[in-house]
């Protein structure tokens, strides 16, 4: 016997061993086959302005996620978890968390999560794919101009 799904030891056989002996399923209705994970937003309850986007098929799943990921040394409880629906179109397999380094990350994450920067990045707003949008790149750019007619 071969396991296809390690999250619910769905075997090649047709049984499903999850829990015990359950009787004979197709491989498409594998448990876990229906659980693709969604958006959720994850932050310290505290500082809720600053969050990470992860893809997990529930909320607390999502906050163990962001625990291993950017929130090391939190507590779980101090976490939150709130789904956002659109960003579910971005979850590829095998994808855990959104990269806000990661350029197409970033467009998908301003585009449908309405994220935003809070400041001109160093070197980042250059290459950035959302700066035609980006309200704080068009008025820096805006600034800039300014000075170049004061001189």
């Amino acid at each position: 016997m071969k396991i296809v799904c390690k999250d619910c030891a769905f075997y090649q056989d047709g049984n499903c061993h999850h829990n015990g002996i359950f009787p004979k399923l197709e491989y498409s209705t594998c448990p876990c086959a229906t659980k693709r994970p969604k958006a959720y937003k994850v932050f310290d309850y505290r500082a809720p302005e600053e969050s990470i986007v992860v893809f997990a098929t529930t909320a607390g799943k999502a906050k163990m996620i962001a625990l291993s990921d950017a929130y090391d040394g939190y507590d779980f409880i101090e976490l939150r978890a709130y789904r956002i629906k659109p960003l579910d179109v971005c979850y590829k397999q095998g994808k855990t968390v959104m990269d806000w380094y990661d350029q197409q990350d970033r467009l998908d994450m301003f585009n449908l999560g309405g994220y935003r920067c809070e400041e001109i990045g160093y070197g980042l707003c250059d290459d950035c794919l959302a700066k035609d949008k980006c309200d704080i790149y068009n008025d820096y750019q805006e600034y800039l101009k300014e000075l170049e007619k004061e001189k």
